[in-house]
Parts: structure tokens; sequence; C-alpha cells
């Protein structure tokens, strides 16, 4: 029974923890998501669809000097990998990360 134990204390980091409540777990990626504003971001509307976690983003004193070269900036929770790859599929590139949002940018502006 030690050796047990012993085997799933050191697979725990690397399982996140399969002892860890289904709470404990929507917990902690809920502290994940913060507004983009404590990054200092202002974000406008939520893209490409409203159902969508990435945000259109505003020019702010975090974002002047980006706005200066691309046309448009958008910005997802840093651990949403995949809404991250979906963006970077569709042209977009990462320039940055703020707080706790990566900033994308497109060379274009996207037409719906």
């Amino acid at each position: 029974m030690k050796t047990l134990q012993a085997f799933m204390i050191a697979l725990c980091p690397i399982i996140l923890c399969a002892t860890a409540t289904a709470q404990g777990v929507n917990d902690h990626f809920q502290d994940l998501y913060t507004p983009p504003s404590e990054s200092g971001l202002q974000a406008l509307e939520p893209f490409p669809t409203s159902e969508d976690v990435c945000q259109v983003l505003g020019e702010n004193q975090a974002t002047q000097t980006l706005f200066a070269s691309y046309p448009l900036l958008i910005a997802c929770p840093r651990h949403e990998e995949e809404a991250i790859g979906d963006r970077i599929l569709e042209g977009a590139f990462v320039v940055t990360q703020i707080g706790a949002w990566v900033v994308l940018a497109y060379q274009v502006a996207l037409t719906s």
C-alpha cells in the first residue's frame, strides 16, 4: 500500500492530482478567468463570435504601441490553448502576453 501511495504522490503533479475534487479543479480554472480589465486591457466584444472567450481589444495605454503596427488586436485567456490555436490557424500571430491574456494580431482587418 505504501508503494502505491508513493507512486500516486509522484504522479500527482503530472496528472493534475487525480485525488483533487471536481470542485477544486473548477475553482482553479475559475481563478484563471480574470476579466481583461484586470490585466489593463480594454475588451470591446467577443471574437470571432459572441460565444467565444477571445476579445477584440480597444486601444488604451496597454495597447497603444501595438495598435501603431497592427490594425486588429485580440486577446485570449492564456490557458485557452485551443482558442489561441484556432486564432493562429485563422492567420493571427502572438505578439505579447499582458497579464493573464495572450494578445494576438492580424496583419489586416478581417471582414465578416
